[in-house]
């Protein structure tokens, strides 16, 4: 099974319909003040926050970006909040931990916000039309990076390449970058990572400072939650090491 060496971080999108995030009250001092307080923000203002899990619309003001925060615990530990954005139709909160960590921090916004009163009626921030999740972790998989791909293209790629007496051994080391995109619709090209936002890529690859012939710790990032995510890689270890004839199909008769 595949082994948690460490959850970098989890993201979720709250998306809205037009007109659900009142930016002008956002924009306040004495609102955008009270959400740093709550949160012990090192850094707030009204800024474009980044492209994450999709382009942000321009409008004025143009959105609020909080950096660097804790949610205090009551009776626990901290929770550690890299990041706070706030779009003209999307809250994005992303955590260094686990995906259960945001539901706290969407609550106690909610409070913080909520104490400002109704605007015509309406809560500043109100109920999300769709929930999207994002997370990155460091596993341990008990398979070779070269396993990623068929073995006929590692063979390839390294007979292609050769190698000279004065060379070390080279291995191909593959990196998978992939998306989950409408059968019919256009393919908008390799890496488009800023025109859909990098955090609804799959990427799994060996770990940046891992020595290529010893390491199985791997980065994985996914648009899934913490949780999900584990099983995910669970599932591509377990099919990397099932033997070769239970993968093969059946004859029919």
């Amino acid at each position: 099974m595949a082994e948690l060496v460490t959850i970098l971080s989890s993201s979720r999108a709250y998306e809205f319909p037009p007109d659900r995030i009142r930016l002008t009250v956002i924009a306040l001092p004495s609102v955008g003040t009270a959400v740093q307080e709550a949160f012990q923000f090192q850094v707030a203002g009204m800024a474009v926050p980044p492209n994450t899990f999709g382009p942000v619309s321009p409008t004025i003001p143009p959105g609020a970006v909080f950096q660097l925060g804790v949610l205090a615990g009551e009776g626990g530990p901290q929770r550690h909040i890299r990041e706070v954005y706030v779009e003209p139709r999307r809250v994005v909160i992303s955590v260094a931990g686990p995906s259960p960590d945001i539901d706290r921090v969407w609550i106690r916004l909610r409070q913080v916000l909520d104490r400002f009163g109704a605007v015509e009626g309406a809560p500043i921030v109100g109920d999300p039309e769709r929930v999207r999740d994002f997370s990155d972790l460091t596993v341990r998989l008990d398979v070779p990076p070269q396993a990623l791909v068929a073995p006929a293209l590692v063979s390839a790629a390294e007979e292609a390449a050769g190698r000279r007496d004065d060379q070390e051994k080279r291995v191909l080391v593959p990196a998978l970058h992939a998306l989950l995109w409408p059968e019919e619709a256009e393919y908008p090209g390799d890496y488009p990572a800023n025109s859909i936002g990098p955090r609804n890529v799959w990427t799994l690859s060996l770990r940046a400072g891992s020595v290529v012939g010893a390491s199985r710790e791997f980065y994985s990032a996914a648009p899934l939650d913490s949780d999900a995510h584990l099983a995910y890689l669970a599932k591509i270890e377990m099919a990397l090491t099932r033997p070769a004839s239970r993968l093969r199909p059946k004859r029919s008769g």
